[in-house]
């Protein structure tokens, strides 16, 4: 979303066969490509976009709807609603510099308060305090892109693999959104306040000379080794994502841990208050449903981080699977268990609350 796309300019190669013809094949020293591990790793990456969008909505309608609750029963002021909205810079080297003027005083309607010359700030909606379905919205927006453009990088290797066949023109276009969105990550989850590794704040080029000049390619052993330069080039980088990926987790699971704490507080106080039986197995129902919805999204959440936590490790088997036939494939078999455990989770999410 903050950067543009690395600029290419490629010739466009001879029209590619219609059939993947170097799949078969067995190289001296060397394994033959597999197209169906990419597929598959691909396949995970998408199932696990899935479950986490459908698990972060569910936690952000729970602490929306939890902030609501007590912003009424604590008697709150209504100005407590107002969010701060930042004032975009001017920094248009033909346009004349804004005029700079005293701090507006408080019920001064006509003062006009002089452009912030923080670019950070720019057109930002900020609540006074945190709030926790805000940051939750926030980090499900930099886990989607997140997820997406590891959907979109699971798709480069399928068609490196020779698993899927598009043109030349269609591989560099696909090529330029990918480098886009990758050098985007940065920013969101800087913005986000999690600890961002030095190969994402970095300028980030995950298609290389080499890989596209593969891509055209009708021989296999040049393009495996493009596959290959792909793979080693960015297993640096795909750690980094799995590393901000569980941070963010991470402070989403504390979120939901506070925002239990604050829902089971006054179901303490109302027992302690029952006089009846009937009373008191009311409340313990409700805390057992408070009980259950929590315990869905930490599952959801746990999910996420193992399959973050697979991530990388099953990228380097794909690497060990170019150079021989037999290679332990252990943490691709367990990132798809998780995307497929996602999956369903997300299935039964969306029927609870259909």
């Amino acid at each position: 979303m903050y950067a543009l796309a690395n600029s290419r300019n490629l010739r466009v190669g001879p029209p590619l066969l219609t059939v993947a013809i170097l799949a078969t094949s067995i190289l001296g020293g060397c394994a033959a490509v597999d197209p169906s591990l990419f597929v598959e790793y691909r396949l995970a990456a998408e199932q696990v976009q899935e479950g986490m969008l459908t698990a972060f909505r569910v936690d952000y309608e729970w602490t929306r709807e939890g902030y609501i609750d007590r912003f009424i029963e604590d008697g709150r002021p209504f100005s407590d609603l107002k969010m701060d909205i930042g004032q975009a810079p001017l920094e248009d080297p033909y346009c004349p510099e804004p005029k700079a003027t005293e701090p507006c005083k408080p019920g001064d309607n006509k003062c006009v308060a002089a452009p912030s010359s923080n670019p950070s700030v720019l057109f930002e909606t900020t609540y006074p305090s945190p709030i926790l379905f805000a940051q939750i919205e926030r980090a499900s927006i930099a886990m989607d892109a997140l997820n997406h453009t590891v959907g979109l990088y699971a798709s480069l290797l399928v068609k490196l693999s020779g698993g899927e066949i598009v043109s030349q023109e269609k591989f560099d276009e696909f090529s330029r959104e990918l480098d886009a969105r990758a050098n985007g990550l940065a920013a969101r989850f800087s913005d986000l306040g999690t600890t961002v590794p030095p190969q994402m704040s970095e300028a980030v080029g995950l298609v290389s000379v080499v890989s596209v000049e593969g891509f055209r390619l009708y021989v296999e052993r040049k393009r495996l080794r493009a596959l290959a330069d792909t793979l080693r080039r960015n297993q640096a980088l795909v750690q980094a994502w799995s590393c901000v990926a569980k941070d963010a987790l991470a402070m989403i699971a504390n979120d939901i841990s506070f925002e239990y704490t604050e829902r089971l507080r006054p179901f303490g106080r109302e027992y302690a208050a029952a006089s009846s039986t009937s009373a008191k197995g009311g409340i313990i129902e409700s805390v057992f449903a408070l009980n259950g919805t929590t315990t869905e999204s930490m599952n959801a959440l746990r999910s996420l981080w193992s399959a973050y936590s697979d991530l990388p490790h099953a990228h380097r088997e794909l690497l060990s699977s170019l150079k021989k036939d037999k290679v332990s494939l252990d943490s691709l078999r367990a990132f798809s268990a998780q995307a497929r455990h996602l999956n369903d989770l997300r299935k039964e999410l969306n029927t609870d609350n259909s």
